[in-house]
């Protein structure tokens, strides 16, 4: 499992203990069939020409919030004909853009899990927790294809692809309104970066103060 960090504000701010809320941190982009070789150069948006797998396999998320937000013992979940389980911890990280770590998960910033473990359905759940799903909050969640998370009518679309232009399903805003057919798209991968309509309007999180910025 590969972990890259993009950061396309540039902004360097000093880490901090974080007390998240759901929606602070989004899923925006989910490739289940991907059509081109991310892996080779470490998930870093750059492609490569080696061979397409399921190696190649990545979700995007991305930091709505105006806080940095530590991510250690956050939960991954995926959930298909499996389900997979991923710690998200220090070691995971790669090609950080600037350098970073995962207590430091900047606002405005990208980071994109590759490779993950086993390999997704193009009907997939996939879920992030601040902790243990058991005892943890639940901070954001989509339902891809005809998974069956209780209504199947709302999910956004399968992960089935045929050609760059339908390689990632992507988020289309950053509110969360739970209507994943509403927030999801099928669009060309585009790792690190802004989707295509994706518009952020962050709002202002009480829990983090102006102190040393």
């Amino acid at each position: 499992v590969v972990l890259s960090a993009f950061n396309p504000l540039g902004a360097s701010l000093p880490a901090r203990a974080s007390v998240v809320s759901p929606g602070d941190v989004l899923i925006t982009e989910i490739c289940t069939d991907p059509q081109q070789d991310w892996s080779t150069t470490d998930f870093n948006g750059v492609v490569s020409q080696g061979a397409v797998t399921s190696s190649d396999e990545f979700i995007e998320i991305y930091n709505a919030s105006l806080q940095p937000i530590d991510l250690t013992g956050w939960h991954l979940i995926m959930a298909d004909s499996d389900i997979d389980d991923v710690i998200i911890t220090a070691d995971l990280m790669k090609n950080e853009q600037p350098s970073g770590d995962i207590t430091k998960f900047l606002p405005g910033s990208y980071l994109v899990l590759g490779n993950p473990l086993g390999s997704m359905n193009n009907d997939v759940l996939i879920e992030l927790f601040d902790g243990p799903k058991a005892t943890a909050q639940l901070i954001n969640k989509v339902a891809l294809g005809n998974y069956d998370d209780g209504s199947t009518a709302d999910n956004a679309p399968n992960g089935d692809a045929n050609s760059l232009l339908n390689e990632a399903v992507a988020r289309n805003k950053t509110t969360h309104t739970d209507v994943d057919s509403t927030d999801f798209f099928k669009t060309s991968a585009s790792l690190g970066l802004e989707n295509p309509r994706f518009n952020h309007t962050p709002v202002i999180d009480v829990a983090y103060d102006s102190e040393g910025i």
